[in-house]
């Protein structure tokens, strides 16, 4: 399953970039990263709450960003980690933080 999400994300991440800049090729291709302070931006076009933890050299986590306010209209909120201008899918915080 791992490998078809991989497969799924890669696919489904272009069209969602092309969402987000709009259908111009040459910005989907010079879109390298979302930085951190757009993230409110994005989740107000996709309507997501995004949640935020980083990992620190101790190998703890920490909340560095609550999401938006879509959880009120019964929108769970996307869990994810974020690593040096990097983002990733956390399924289950609790399976790697002490939270």
């Amino acid at each position: 399953m791992c490998l078809f999400r991989c497969i799924a994300a890669k696919e489904l991440a272009v069209e969602l970039a092309k969402q987000f800049v709009g259908d111009k090729d040459q910005q989907v291709q010079l879109l390298h990263a979302v930085e951190f302070t757009e993230l409110k931006k994005v989740e107000e076009k996709f309507k997501l709450d995004i949640r935020v933890y980083e990992t620190s050299e101790d190998g703890t986590w920490r909340l560095i960003r609550q999401p938006a306010h879509y959880e009120a209209i019964g929108i769970e909120p996307m869990t994810i980690g974020w690593y040096s201008d990097h983002a990733f899918l956390i399924k289950e915080i609790k399976k790697i933080a002490n939270i």
